[in-house]
């Protein structure tokens, strides 16, 4: 009679490989939007009442950026993510340079609250592995930007 050996994992498989799969398949929860959300909305209010730290600006670049990587670039939305953009780097390099706020005129506010707009709507639509690798994507172009 042969033994039953122990079966032990091959030191080529990965541990999390399961979750990687599940995290690849599925859309993100109603508290997982949320909290992907909420700080971008209240870096918005922030940045709309004249209150914004340089993080506000720096939630509100990254939330363009996404909306940046999947817009299409002949696209209304993609132009309003670069319009978005330039705005708000006008508005950290006023704060960090000078410690003031951009005043903002009902223009700037329209882009800036659509470019959080299509961040939200992408929220909604990818699932939580696609959002890391846009993420990390993200992070280089902001950190690696003049």
């Amino acid at each position: 009679m042969r033994k039953k050996s122990i079966h032990r994992p091959s030191r080529k498989t990965n541990p999390l490989a399961m979750y990687t799969t599940l995290g690849g398949s599925r859309q993100f929860d109603a508290e997982e939007r949320v909290a992907l959300i909420l700080p971008v909305r209240l870096s918005l209010d922030a940045f709309f009442n004249q209150n914004y730290t340089e993080d506000d600006v720096l939630n509100l670049c990254t939330a363009t950026n996404v909306g940046l990587k999947l817009t299409e670039t002949n696209d209304a939305l993609h132009s309003v993510c670069l319009k978005t953009q330039a705005i708000l780097s006008d508005a950290y390099t006023k704060l960090s340079q000078n410690g003031t706020h951009l005043s903002l005129e009902l223009s700037q506010k329209t882009e800036v609250l659509t470019a959080v707009e299509i961040y939200e709507t992408i929220i909604g639509q990818v699932t939580p592995k696609n959002l890391l690798n846009i993420l990390e994507e993200v992070k280089l172009l902001i950190y690696n930007s003049p």
